[in-house]
């Protein structure tokens, strides 16, 4: 399987479709089809099998812990939560991965890094920026994968 197939085939699964991989052969397109009509609903489950495990430790115990450690009410603790998990998620999947882009692609300036990385969770994927493009990427492969 080449790394135009498997960006292909991750690129169906998670709804980014930037037209820089698409399969060619009437099989790629059934397979990819295929895949995604599985592979969607999967993931879904997944991701909600996941919500449910981790909401004791990353939803109740922290508020549990602004509660009788720092005195907050029920709705503060609520809302002091809510804003670190905002800036949790902003740090770990747009600015630090936005950084990476900002220093792997060449062309890009790190508002055109932060745009990307908003674009591609937000699963809208305009193609109007595609990383690993230039030719001469070290490990550009990898790069392309990681980035699928």
């Amino acid at each position: 399987m080449g790394v135009k197939t498997l960006r292909t085939i991750l690129s169906s699964v998670t709804h980014n479709g930037y037209g820089s991989a698409t399969p060619l052969s009437a099989a790629g397109k059934a397979f990819c089809a295929a895949y995604a009509a599985v592979g969607v609903p999967a993931t879904m489950f997944l991701l909600a099998a996941t919500a449910r495990h981790l909401a004791v430790p990353l939803a109740r115990r922290p508020r549990g812990y602004l509660q009788a450690r720092w005195g907050y009410s029920r709705r503060g603790a609520a809302r002091a939560h809510l804003l670190a998990l905002l800036a949790a998620t902003l740090v770990l999947l747009v600015l630090l991965p936005a950084a990476a882009f900002y220093l792997l692609e060449a062309t890009w300036s790190y508002l055109d890094a932060v745009y990307f990385c908003v674009i591609s969770l937000c699963t809208v994927g305009f193609g109007d920026l595609v990383p690993a493009r230039q030719a001469r990427q070290p490990l550009r492969q990898l790069y392309q994968v990681a980035v699928a």
